[in-house]
């Protein structure tokens, strides 16, 4: 009897121990943002964001100019000037204004060629992964 309780203690506090190991994996490997999304983050993407995001402010306005550039045709939107960049936390707010539009027009979607097209495009990245997360 005194070695089937040795056995059982020891299998209780090998689990105890899984359990305890699978609590800190998880909490080690997500990251729950203002966005309430959870991102498992692999553990070279862990390391790649230590002390430091992996996004920095450079590389988000990099990876604005690309989206812009490949989701919006240049009758539609074209850059003019400088990104406004914006930390957000666990985002980069990136925004960049139209080279089609005229600054004293008002509205929020003005008319170009036929076309109405946005004065403004910003484009919303998560730090940790470069996540587009969104463009308005």
């Amino acid at each position: 009897m005194c070695h089937f309780l040795s056995i059982n203690n020891a299998v209780v506090a090998r689990n105890m121990k899984i359990s305890i190991a699978a609590v800190l994996l998880l909490t080690l490997t997500a990251c729950v943002t203002e966005h309430g999304a959870v991102t498992d983050l692999s553990v070279s993407m862990m390391a790649l964001n230590q002390g430091q995001p992996f996004v920095s402010e450079e590389f988000a306005e990099r990876i604005a100019l690309l989206v812009i550039e490949e989701k919006y045709p240049k009758d539609v939107f074209s850059v003019s000037g400088s990104a406004r960049i914006v930390d957000k936390g666990d985002t980069w707010s990136v925004t960049f204004d139209s080279a089609l539009t005229n600054a004293a027009d008002k509205s929020a979607l003005p008319l170009v060629g036929g076309k109405l097209v946005p004065k403004h495009l910003t484009i919303s990245i998560r730090k940790v992964n470069a996540e587009i997360m969104a463009i308005t």
